[in-house]
């Protein structure tokens, strides 16, 4: 069957054309104009490539997709042209490409060339429109993660990583085995200049269409990426060859050896980064670094190996062992917003000891709310580490996460049931110190207090144990001894609600009034806490408030 050529362009017969596709992994070429691409499946991911022998584009290449659900346009986007990103591959030598934009399921695509002076043009008759499908979705596996290795030398565990086959590797793309170098000597930080607005479960899709673009397209050998991180902060693994050892991306050009590349899925020019993926890029760092035996915050000499348009063959750079593409390469590369973040990143990285609680975790009794079942407490904690806490978490009996700057919680426990509260802090490379005390909270009923002056029993289903003591007599006092660490004193409030004065052990604490616009049963109005363990005897006396003497006392909570 022939080729016949209209307008000028080169034109494959529908069924040919559908043929070929079927045959490859990449959607058919389009022709390189702004004129609409049209196919019968969906892709999802799309680029340009042209002659390496042709130079660079003359103007930025621009493209536009039609999802496949609305049937939308959507607006044009830039892709990022850079110079060749790798050494490897005779094909990688003869073709020159954009980044890839992930678009998601989409049916048709555009492309046009923006110049300087606003002007836009098609793009040149050899260069290709790239539409990529990412290939079927990989069967769900009971292991999707990694198998976790020994500690590293610097004591740093190796992070969640979800295998190649979790994301659906095809392994019959990669041409050749994989290449090693001695050690990773530098950790490089990467982003795919891609959509943030995909959800993280789409994340293996994309790595596979990622994965086909840079086989297919910039004919690489494998993926170019060591490692890939979306931005819930889940890292995958990149290159086939073994995440322990220094296996040879193509991430830096000049600088693939002895080093390892990360890339986050997304563009970070200007969004700003996650909190998830910062942490993910430093446990990733200082544990890829660490079996090395080499610190994040201390310097290397590379030697680039090939001529890169920023560095020529043989010649030396001196960088951090944590840093940036941009550092190495002509390229805006990870983005200015991540960029900011490569020296936050290489200090978390650098962090050498686990974190640690100065401070409890410990309960004690608060003011609040008290129902038959609830003890009001509040938890309490500090947590240090060298670098900065990231997150703090109650494991147990109830599960909360709190930031690294928080140190209290109020919740709540069980009365009369020994509770043992357990919590973790966790640093930014994923160190853990745990810790945990056991007390129990009781309610102590006003019946089981020693009274002087006139007191009234009250009954509702709204006081605790059905009953509560009231008085309006001037001097009226009520006396508990206990044994605990804390205690809350419970009342009832209202609108007509007067004042009483507490002490504790002998020694006036406070003037407390129990007036309240809205009536309200079973609050801990008071309490305090000490150190450690004893017997005390809080007294409560009724202070008869001109016009609203009464109170009314509904016992009193302990932790012990």
């Amino acid at each position: 069957m022939r080729a016949l050529r209209i307008r000028g362009r080169r034109w494959v017969p529908p069924l040919l054309a559908v043929a070929l596709a079927a045959a490859g992994l990449l959607a058919p070429s389009a022709p390189a104009s702004a004129a609409t691409t049209e196919r019968g499946d969906d892709f999802s991911l799309v680029g340009v490539s042209w002659p390496a022998s042709a130079g660079p584009l003359p103007g930025t290449p621009q493209v536009r997709t039609r999802d496949a659900k609305s049937g939308d346009w959507s607006a044009w986007r830039t892709l990022e042209s850079s110079p060749q990103q790798t050494e490897e591959g005779a094909r990688a030598r003869a073709r020159r490409s954009t980044e890839p934009l992930w678009a998601g399921p989409s049916t048709a695509a555009q492309a046009r060339l923006r110049h300087t002076d606003g002007t836009v043009s098609a793009l040149p008759a050899n260069a290709r429109l790239e539409l990529v499908s990412p290939g079927p979705q990989p069967a769900r596996t009971a292991t999707p993660y990694l198998e976790r290795t020994p500690l590293a030398a610097s004591g740093v565990p190796q992070p969640s990583i979800r295998s190649r086959a979790s994301w659906g590797a095809d392994e019959s793309l990669r041409p050749d085995p994989p290449e090693y170098g001695t050690s990773v000597k530098a950790f490089f930080v990467h982003h795919t200049v891609d959509s943030n607005s995909y959800s993280c479960s789409e994340a293996p899709a994309i790595i596979r269409a990622i994965y086909r673009y840079h086989v297919r397209t910039n004919g690489w050998n494998d993926i170019g990426y060591n490692f890939l991180i979306d931005k819930c902060g889940q890292i995958y693994e990149g290159r086939y060859g073994g995440i322990t050892r220094p296996v040879i991306g193509a991430h830096s050009m000049g600088f693939n050896t002895n080093t390892a590349g990360a890339a986050v899925i997304g563009d970070y020019s200007s969004a700003a980064v996650p909190e998830k993926v910062t942490a993910a890029f430093s446990r990733l760092a200082a544990w890829k670094l660490g079996l090395s035996g080499v610190k994040s915050t201390s310097k290397v000499t590379l030697t680039a190996g090939v001529d890169n348009g920023t560095y020529k063959k043989g010649q030396t750079v001196s960088l951090y062992r944590v840093s940036a593409h941009r550092n190495v390469y002509a390229t805006a590369c990870p983005g200015a917003k991540l960029y900011a973040k490569v020296a936050t990143i290489r200090t978390y990285a650098a962090d050498s000891a686990a974190p640690t609680f100065t401070k409890g975790p410990d309960f004690w009794a608060r003011k609040g709310y008290v129902q038959p079942d609830f003890v009001p407490v509040q938890l309490y904690w500090n947590a240090h580490d060298d670098t900065g806490v990231r997150y703090t978490s109650s494991v147990s009996p109830r599960a909360e996460s709190f930031s690294g700057s928080t140190t209290s919680w109020n919740t709540g426990v069980k009365p009369a049931v020994s509770t043992t509260w357990t919590m973790k802090t966790v640093d930014w490379v994923n160190r853990v110190a745990n810790g945990s005390k056991t007390r129990t909270g009781t309610i102590v009923q006003e019946t089981a207090a020693a009274r002087t002056g006139t007191w009234k029993v009250k009954s509702s289903t709204s006081y605790l144990g059905g009953k509560s003591l009231t008085s309006s007599s001037t001097g009226a006092s009520l006396s508990w001894t206990f044994t605990g660490t804390s205690v809350g004193w419970v009342v009832s409030r209202a609108s007509g609600s007067g004042q009483a004065a507490v002490y504790l052990d002998g020694v006036k604490k406070a003037t407390v009034d129990l007036k309240s616009s809205a009536v309200a049963y079973r609050y801990a109005i008071w309490a305090a806490h000490w150190s450690t363990a004893g017997t005390h005897k809080l007294t409560i006396k009724v202070v008869g408030t001109s016009g609203r003497p009464t109170i009314t006392t509904d016992g009193i909570t302990v932790v012990r």
